[in-house]
């Protein structure tokens, strides 16, 4: 192993920091969770609730981030590193544009929603996985937030509670699906039940793109299962597409029936609002005209390019000329916020990442990061919002780990013995 390789495992944050990222990590998720509620039969104000959770968990993860920040930069290749500070520098101009008429409002929105003005700081986080160690930590936590999901999830069914709001704790279900091969069996049933019911919820909350998002991820788990032959054989490769097939089985049966076991027959009209979604265009009004061209139609050539800032909005005419600080497109939200110079910036970065990490990387680990980047990038076009949330935490993450010249090179044996060795131990013991 050359020292590159052996320079990038060695680079290995102490415990007592990534305690700080986990933590704060928690903290974001919750916020997220929180957001849930807002859309159930509770009708709480969330934003009072998730507001300090948010602020606490990125300022927390910010932290953690600037500890490893020098090391980490030193990794990317000279164009890579004049992207990211560009990017960094832009995103703080579109943070700081959020305060420019000083009223209470604009910062409480500008800090508590996570659309807005931390959004734009989650890139920051690309650095973190220069240091290959903070991967297996990074699977830890993902499994431990699948684990409480479900038992979230679990309460949430029990009368007279029946919450059918999407909780974000099953956040990295479908992701870790991806990684099926470094994980050990407990962690694998783990993955495929959140999985499931993550999707399953997004099917009672009607959330078509999230479907798609999560259904990406699982299609290509199983597409990795199935390529690495010398892995899977026999029975292990038919119970994996088994596996799956059931899953999307429950998902159409979900989609079809008002009687879910488990669920009750209220549930009847959360499924048929999504049945009249599914196929329904809700980004075009009555009068047919779209979201997309009223945003195009509001915006000058000046704000095209760069953007109006955190908590810039545009005129929606489908609305009566109502303003709204969020467009139903990752791409137009970055427009609308950073402009074309955010959105350049990022596809600079996102792009390559995806593709050197599918085409010239060495071993699965790092393809299967690509494929979470491609999967988002292409959950952007019809809605993928960029946002202060796990998802787009890792989002970023996985660019790292693309970009990472160390971690494409080495071979599978190599991931498997020097970086994922600690937290297949983790995982068997439960830690």
């Amino acid at each position: 192993m050359n020292n590159s390789i052996m320079k990038a495992i060695n680079t290995n944050a102490s415990k007592s920091n990534w305690r700080t990222f986990n933590i704060g990590l928690w903290f974001l998720i919750f916020a997220s969770s929180v957001i849930g509620l807002e859309k159930t039969r509770w009708q709480i104000d969330a934003i009072y609730f998730s507001a300090p959770l948010l602020c606490a968990g990125m300022v927390l993860m910010l932290n953690f981030a600037f500890q490893n920040w020098e090391r980490a930069i030193k990794t990317l290749t000279p164009f890579n590193r004049l992207v990211f500070w560009s990017l960094i520098l832009w995103s703080v101009v579109i943070f700081l544009r959020g305060f420019s008429s000083f009223e209470v409002t604009d910062f409480r929105d500008n800090l508590g929603i996570r659309y807005f003005g931390w959004t734009w700081f989650v890139p920051i986080f690309m650095v973190l996985s220069m240091n290959s160690l903070f991967i297996p930590q990074l699977f830890k936590a993902m499994l431990k937030h699948g684990r409480l999901g479900l038992v979230i999830l679990a309460i949430a069914w029990v009368p007279p509670i029946r919450l059918y709001s999407l909780f974000d704790l099953c956040w990295g279900c479908s992701a870790l699906l991806i990684f099926w091969h470094y994980i050990d069996t407990g962690a694998k049933r783990i993955s495929l039940i959140g999985a499931f019911l993550t999707v399953l919820f997004c099917v009672l909350s009607s959330q078509r793109s999230a479907i798609a998002g999560h259904g990406f991820l699982m299609v290509v788990s199983a597409y990795i299962a199935i390529t690495r032959r010398s892995k899977l054989r026999g029975r292990r490769r038919f119970g994996v597409i088994i596996c799956f097939l059931f899953i999307y089985g429950l998902v159409y049966y979900s989609a079809n029936h008002t009687d879910l076991p488990f669920f009750g027959t209220h549930t009847e009209t959360k499924v048929e609002a999504f049945k009249e979604e599914l196929f329904q265009n809700t980004r075009v009004s009555s009068s047919g005209v779209s979201i997309y061209q009223d945003l195009l139609n509001d915006m000058d050539e000046i704000d095209l390019f760069f953007g109006r800032g955190s908590i810039g909005t545009y005129r929606s005419m489908e609305s009566g000329g109502v303003s709204r600080p969020i467009i139903e497109s990752g791409y137009f939200q970055i427009i609308l916020k950073g402009g074309l110079i955010m959105l350049v910036l990022i596809l600079l970065l996102a792009v390559p990442a995806a593709l050197k990490g599918l085409f010239v990387s060495r071993n699965w680990l790092v393809k299967g990061f690509a494929f979470i980047v491609a999967g988002w990038l292409l959950e952007m076009i019809p809605y993928g919002v960029p946002a202060a949330s796990p998802r787009y935490v890792f989002f970023w993450i996985a660019i790292g780990v693309c970009l990472n010249p160390a971690i494409r090179n080495m071979t599978d044996d190599e991931i498997e013995r020097n970086v994922l060795s600690e937290s297949a131990v983790s995982l068997r013991k439960g830690r």
